[in-house]
Parts: C-alpha cells; structure tokens; sequence
C-alpha cells in the first residue's frame, strides 16, 4: 500500500516542506540574533577645545568601562603591552609613538586621556591598544 492515495501527489507536500524549511531558516536565524551583543550607542557633546574632548573621552570611557575592561584583559595586548615597558626596541618605537601622537593629533590624544581616566584605564595600555 502506498504512502500517498491515487488523489494525491508529491506536487501537494512540495508547499509544506517549503513551509518547513522557512521555518527553521527563521527558527535559526532568531537563535543567531539572541547570541549578538550589538555595540551600545552613546551620545556626548565634544566641544572643540582640549577641555571639551577631553570631557568628552572620559564620558566615552565611563559608559563604555566594562567593554575597555574586557578588550584590554586580552592576554595577547597584555603580553606586547608589557614588551614597551621593559628597555629595548619595543619601549624605544612606543615612546616615538606616543610624542608622535601627542604632537601631531593632540585632541585625539586628550580624548584618549579622558577615556583613560573615564574608564580606570592606564593611558600608556590604552595607546598601545590603539
């Protein structure tokens, strides 16, 4: 005895699996959004004075504290951070960097200090990390 009577064919299931596999497309899809951690949005004012951004890093800093937290506490930032505190090379090329940056960007570093400060951070990591 076959599965299917004489009145129907496999033209009719062809619908419901498609429905099926809708379904666990959707199903999985859903799944996939609960495991995102999207990136929370902030607004701030930053007035274009050294005052202004540096109020406006440390805003950043303070909302953003646990996320700065876990990104630095990555093992492997943590290892090359410590390289630039020892005498060598590495010490050498991160000191040019920071007198670089704090030359020739300094309202991008004053924003990075007030993050530093906002965030409980040690500047110096901060700079590496970036």
């Amino acid at each position: 005895m076959p599965f299917c009577k004489p009145h129907c064919h496999l033209a009719a299931t062809a619908p419901v699996f498609a429905a099926m596999i809708l379904y666990f497309f959707l199903l999985s899809a859903a799944v996939a959004q609960e495991h995102l951690h999207p990136i929370p949005s902030i607004s701030v004012s930053c007035p274009n004075t050294v005052a202004g951004h540096w109020e406006c890093g440390r805003q950043i800093g303070h909302v953003f504290r646990d996320r700065i937290e876990a990104s630095l506490s990555d093992p492997g930032l943590q290892q090359g951070y410590l390289a630039t505190k020892s005498p060598g090379l590495a010490r050498d090329v991160f000191s040019a960097m920071r007198e670089t940056a704090k030359r020739v960007y300094p309202l991008y570093f004053t924003e990075l200090e007030g993050m530093a400060a906002g965030s409980k951070q040690v500047l110096n990591l901060m700079l590496y990390a970036n």
